[in-house]
């Protein structure tokens, strides 16, 4: 069984009957219970399992010992975790990434503590559920600032190094303070909730009040808190996956190195990829060349596997470190229709149809006889324009199109995002000297 991420105040989590939306309450000897249930996201597309609970005496203290919770399905377990003895204003939440929720099923929940034993059903609804927050890292790496989520009565900031925990904190304003951390590599998590968490934590009632339902948004961001001769630099990324014609999808992702103004560096990094199937051993390797905004790539040999990624990044002794998730995003429709044809001296012109649901394209050519890549470009739509002196003249090139719908002109972070590609049939050209 899989084990929740958390948050957690006074006093970690709780369960019992769960309703969807609605919530649910219990008793349990001296102990009221009371939950909400509702989704977790984390931009891969993935829609998991979310609960916000309470366990309280009439004082409102939590109980004395720890216990043990365990959901299930239909099928069997699916999900466990562990809530320690508490104090006074105890409240947890948990959230499953991998327990898909699913509108209509109905899931059980066995609690099980010292002199406690409570079993009941939990059903969440899809519907709703917030949007990712979107952090910024300060010019010095002091703060971490982000606009407010809609529908967000709180938020929670937790900073890592080498995956230590350094920094936890409950806010309700959309902004994380750095300032006592030392210089080094961390990635930071930012956490949206539809729940006041500080709020709960400060009541002492039996049954404080908790939302209709109870949904978490979560966003990722690796930095370089610099010393004082060196500048603060961001990472981000996210995974997606690349339809190519056959039954099995490839890894693809999107990686954006830059300084805390979002300039490019001037650093070339060397980028390595873990995660399922990826061990440490054999990662996913490639080169985030200088002075570029951000970079898609993508694997016509590795799986796109849903599940959780590390990516790291170094330049000379600069290491940044992150983490993304991948689902299993819609495919996009294929370019099938790309023509291509000289123009100017050494120059190209390429043209296709728009495919529905793409906002970027990328038009790739190849030297026809030795396979060696010529040139690339990115754009948001149709046609393409190669510049003048891109190609030997006489030498007849292939092109390919490929379609994503990540937007590769701003700056956001892509969300479950997929990339198609018909590699099999290529438009091509012979460059012209004028």
């Amino acid at each position: 069984m899989r084990r929740a991420r958390s948050w957690s105040a006074a006093v970690p989590f709780a369960l019992a009957a769960l309703a969807a939306c609605s919530g649910g309450s219990s008793d349990a000897g001296a102990y009221r219970l009371a939950a909400r249930g509702g989704t977790y996201q984390d931009g891969s597309g993935r829609v998991g399992l979310a609960v916000l609970a309470t366990l309280r005496d009439a004082s409102g203290a939590g109980p004395a010992a720890p216990g043990t919770a365990a959901v299930s399905d239909g099928a069997g377990p699916l999900a466990d975790g562990v809530y320690p003895a508490g104090g006074a204003g105890s409240y947890a939440a948990w959230w499953w990434p991998e327990v898909a929720v699913r509108d209509g099923e109905r899931y059980a929940l066995q609690v099980t503590g010292e002199s406690l034993s409570v079993r009941g059903g939990l059903s969440v609804s899809t519907a709703g559920g917030l949007t990712l927050p979107e952090p910024v890292l300060s010019g010095d790496a002091s703060s971490i600032t982000w606009p407010a989520v809609p529908g967000a009565a709180s938020y929670a900031c937790r900073v890592y190094a080498a995956g230590v925990p350094q920094l936890e904190l409950a806010v309700h304003e959309p902004a994380c303070d750095l300032s006592a951390l030392p210089p080094g590599a961390y990635v930071a998590s930012v956490l949206a909730f539809t729940a006041d968490l500080l709020a709960l934590a400060a009541s002492g009632a039996q049954e404080p009040p908790l939302p209709a339902r109870f949904d978490v948004s979560e966003a990722r961001l690796g930095f370089v808190r610099p010393d004082a001769a060196a500048p603060a630099v961001t990472l981000s990324a996210a995974g997606g996956a690349f339809d190519f014609g056959t039954s099995t999808r490839g890894l693809a992702i999107w990686v954006a190195i830059a300084a805390a103004d979002g300039t490019p560096t001037d650093l070339p990094w060397d980028v390595t990829v873990v995660g399922p199937q990826l061990p440490a051993s054999a990662p996913v390797a490639f080169t985030y060349p200088a002075r570029f905004p951000r970079q898609m790539v993508w694997s016509y040999d590795i799986p796109a596997i849903p599940g959780a990624y590390a990516l790291t990044a170094t330049a000379g002794a600069l290491a940044l470190s992150t983490t993304f998730t991948v689902g299993d995003p819609a495919p996009l429709p294929f370019v099938l229709d790309a023509a291509a044809a000289p123009a100017g001296a050494g120059g190209a012109s390429v043209s296709w149809t728009p495919v529905a649901g793409a906002r970027a394209y990328l038009v790739e050519v190849w030297d026809s006889a030795t396979g060696a890549p010529a040139a690339s470009q990115w754009v948001a739509e149709p046609p393409a324009r190669l510049p003048d002196g891109s190609f030997t003249p006489g030498v007849t090139y292939d092109v390919y199109v490929a379609a994503t719908d990540a937007d590769m002109s701003g700056g956001a972070v892509p969300t479950g995002f997929a990339v198609s590609e018909y590699p099999y049939v290529a438009a091509s050209f012979t460059a012209a000297s004028r």
